[in-house]
C-alpha cells in the first residue's frame, strides 16, 4: 500500500492508494485532509497506512465521539506537556467519553453539549466545566479542519459562568505566616514553606531547585526548571516568564546557607551512596523528594501549628497577596510570580485590589491638599 502528499489550497493532504475495486476493478483511494504542513502530513501518513491495512482505521462518517477523542488524545500528546496531557486524558476518560462517547461525530449537536455542561454543573465548579468546554472545543475545531465534520457545534455553546466566589483564593495572614514557620522551623522541608512563602513559587518549582540556581553574592534564585509530579522528570518553564530571576530577602538568603551545610554533611554521611541531582530539596540519599511526601508533612505542621487549612499552592497566593497589601506595585508581583502579564495578576487577587485602590486614593489626596 502507498501514499503520497498533495498540496490543496493552502493545506495539505494525504493521499492514500488501496487497490482496486473487486467488482469494477477501478482505483480507489483514501484522502485525509487539513494538515497544516507538508511535514505533518509526512508525519502522519505513515500512521493511516499501518490503520488501513490492519483494519483500525474507521471511515469519518462512521466514527463516534469515542472514537475520535481517543484518537485526538494521541495526535495532540506529542504537543502538550505531562500535566496538560494528564488533565485532558482525565477529562475525556471521566467525562467526555462516558457521556458522549456513543453519539456519531456528524450527529453531535450543540443540543448535546449543553445537557452535557448542565450535567456537569450538578456536581462541578463552574471553572471545571469551562476546562472540559475549551478541550471540546479545541477537538472539534481539530475535527473540522481533518474534514471529519463540517462545523464547530461547540463554537456557538456558552458553558456555566463563574460565580461570584469561582475563584476564591485562600491565604494566611502575617500572623498566621510566623506562626507555621515557628513550627517548621526543624523540619526538613522547612526552606521549602520558606521559599513558597517568600518568593511565591511552585511546589515543582521548589523541587526543581537547584544549588547552581542560587547567587548568593547577588542575593537571586533563577526559576529553570520544574519537576513535575506525573513524570517525575524536570522539565523547563512552559513560558519565558516562568524562567525568572527572583530577588531573595535575607532571611531566605540566610536559611539557605544553613540548609547549604546540612546537605554538604549529608553528602559526605551517605558517600558513594549519594545520588548527586544538586538539588536544594532532595530527600536524605539526594533524590529528587516525593510530592506525597512533601505533602503528608505539610498537613501534619498545618495541623501541630493550629492554622488554617489550606493547600501548598496557597503559599503562593499568600505570598502576593501579602505584597500586593503592603503596597507593592503588581507588576513586581507579577514579575516573581511569573505570570505572562500583570492583567493575570490583577485578575487573580482582585479580591485585594479594590482596598489597595481606596487606600491609594486616600494617601493621594491627604498628600496633594496638605501640602496647601
Amino acid at each position: 500500500m502507498k501514499g503520497h502528499i498533495r498540496k490543496r489550497g493552502t493545506k495539505w493532504s494525504i493521499i492514500i492508494d488501496i487497490g482496486p475495486d473487486p467488482e469494477t476493478g477501478k482505483r480507489r483511494q483514501k484522502w485525509f485532509s487539513g494538515y497544516k504542513t507538508k511535514k505533518e502530513a509526512q508525519a502522519d501518513m505513515a500512521k493511516r497506512i499501518v490503520e488501513i491495512e490492519e483494519g483500525s482505521y474507521i471511515e469519518p462518517t462512521k466514527m463516534r465521539v469515542r472514537e475520535f477523542f481517543l484518537q485526538y488524545l494521541e495526535a495532540r500528546k506529542i504537543n502538550l506537556r505531562e500535566t496538560t496531557y494528564y488533565n485532558y486524558r482525565k477529562h475525556i476518560n471521566n467525562h467526555i467519553i462516558p457521556k458522549l462517547g456513543n453519539i456519531p461525530m456528524q450527529k453531535l449537536k450543540g443540543v448535546n453539549l449543553e445537557k452535557f455542561y448542565s450535567d456537569l454543573s450538578e456536581s462541578m465548579k463552574p471553572v471545571t466545566v469551562r476546562s472540559i468546554h475549551q478541550i471540546v472545543r479545541t477537538a472539534l475545531a481539530y475535527a473540522v479542519r481533518h474534514e471529519i465534520v463540517k462545523r464547530n457545534v461547540a463554537d456557538v455553546i456558552s458553558p456555566p459562568t463563574a460565580g461570584a466566589d469561582a475563584k476564591t483564593v485562600n491565604t494566611w495572614t502575617e500572623e498566621e505566616v510566623l506562626r507555621f514557620l515557628e513550627h517548621a522551623k526543624e523540619s526538613r522541608y522547612y526552606i521549602a514553606y520558606l521559599l513558597a512563602i517568600t518568593c511565591g513559587m511552585r511546589k515543582g518549582e521548589i523541587l526543581g531547585l537547584q544549588w547552581k540556581d542560587i547567587d548568593f553574592d547577588r542575593r537571586t534564585l533563577s526559576v529553570n526548571r520544574s519537576l513535575s509530579h506525573i513524570t517525575k522528570e524536570f522539565h523547563e518553564p512552559k513560558t519565558s516568564s516562568g524562567k525568572r530571576l527572583i530577588v531573595l530577602p535575607e532571611i531566605t538568603l540566610l536559611a539557605l546557607q544553613e540548609h547549604f551545610q546540612k546537605i554538604i554533611e549529608e553528602k559526605e554521611r551517605y558517600g558513594d551512596g549519594y545520588n548527586n541531582y544538586d538539588l536544594v530539596c532532595p530527600t536524605y540519599n539526594g533524590n529528587p523528594c516525593n510530592f506525597r511526601s512533601l505533602t503528608q508533612l505539610w498537613k501534619k505542621l498545618i495541623k501541630k501549628s493550629g492554622v488554617p487549612d489550606i493547600r501548598f499552592h496557597d503559599l503562593r497566593h499568600t505570598h502576593a497577596t501579602l505584597m500586593l497589601k503592603q503596597g507593592i506595585h503588581p507588576k513586581i508581583v507579577s514579575e516573581r510570580l511569573g505570570h505572562k502579564r500583570v492583567g493575570i495578576t490583577l485578575d487573580t487577587y482582585s479580591h485585594v485590589v479594590p482596598g489597595l485602590q481606596e487606600k491609594a486614593v486616600e494617601d493621594f489626596a491627604n498628600n496633594l491638599f496638605q501640602k496647601h
